[in-house]
């Protein structure tokens, strides 16, 4: 008899003794997570500077690390990175940096880098949680790289997607608070004991905004995000939209049009009027307010009850 695949598991992701389990630690680590990336990536800096013989400050004179991150969560509802990592011109991506390295040697200095991490995280009450990377650390040269070429945009878009398409919190939303509903809807057991330990953290001084991240079992970042050298950013898309959308509603009307999305951006408001444009308008208007008038009046008369001696009650 075959046995089921590992990943249709009902086990898979659960704790093996929920009794001794640290949900409250499994939500600090998510709270906590994108700070350690950017100790990550400070410490990456250093390493590199390090191996080069330079100082912090002469490397990122010469040198900046980029990255696109993916948060993904696992099964067991602790989220974890998944990263494209390069080294640009610290004043122009679109040029080499000012010291080489090879990819190979990126690769061990991002290793050296994340086992070099760590962080003191608040836990509240004057406790701090000591959080750091774990030894599950996969480094790999992305096909061309190794060859000296260009990667082709649609690989990055393409990693990326792979990765923000997959979540295991997806069943838990910030308005139910309410472990049973959750077990109503069929979260697994794991998610439910994660995001009632995030509640109980949230209880606690300086962990007050926890409670607005409990659909997503305390991380409290954006799925995706990127250096800020990394690409282009959306304002400069938005401008660069705008500006298209510009010409296209300048063109002559036989011009040729590719683009199915109609969105036009005016930036010129002329005024032309106020109030009704017909008596036919104005007839209507005045039937509907007759009508809401007469609906208050009837509504006000039964709250008002029954008259007594004759006479209504007044408020």
């Amino acid at each position: 008899m075959r046995s089921a695949p590992r990943h249709h598991d009902p086990a898979l992701g659960e704790a093996i003794d929920p009794a001794t389990y640290d949900y409250e630690g499994a939500v600090l680590w998510n709270w906590h997570a994108p700070a350690l990336w950017n100790r990550f990536i400070i410490e990456l800096a250093r390493v590199l500077a390090a191996r080069a013989g330079l100082s912090e400050r002469e490397w990122r004179r010469r040198v900046r690390v980029a990255f696109a991150k993916v948060a993904e969560f696992q099964a067991r509802g602790l989220v974890h990175f998944h990263a494209i990592v390069r080294l640009d011109d610290a004043e122009d991506r679109a040029i080499a940096p000012g010291v080489t390295v090879s990819p190979e040697e990126l690769c061990d200095a991002i290793r050296e880098a994340a086992a070099n991490a760590h962080l003191d995280g608040d836990a509240s009450d004057d406790e701090l949680v000591e959080l750091r990377f774990g030894e599950q650390l996969d480094t790999r040269v992305l096909a061309g790289a190794e060859d000296g070429r260009e990667l082709n945009p649609g690989q990055v878009a393409g990693y990326v997607a792979k990765y923000s398409c997959r979540a295991s919190h997806e069943q838990i939303t910030s308005r139910d608070t309410d472990p049973g509903r959750w077990r109503d809807r069929g979260v697994p057991e794991q998610l439910v004991q994660m995001a009632a330990a995030a509640l109980r953290l949230s209880e606690r001084p300086g962990l007050r905004d926890l409670d607005r991240w409990v659909h997503m079992l305390g991380f409290r970042g954006h799925f995706v995000t990127k250096s800020r050298g990394y690409s282009t950013t959306l304002g400069e898309l938005r401008a660069a939209r705008a500006a298209y959308r510009a010409r296209q509603h300048k063109a002559p009307d036989n011009a040729e049009v590719n683009d199915d999305d109609s969105t036009v951006v005016l930036s010129v408001w002329q005024y032309i009027g106020c109030g009704y444009l017909n008596p036919g308008d104005v007839l209507l208007a005045a039937g509907v307010e007759a009508s809401l008038r007469a609906a208050r009046e009837a509504l006000l008369d039964l709250r008002r009850g029954p008259p007594v001696n004759g006479a209504r009650p007044t408020a």
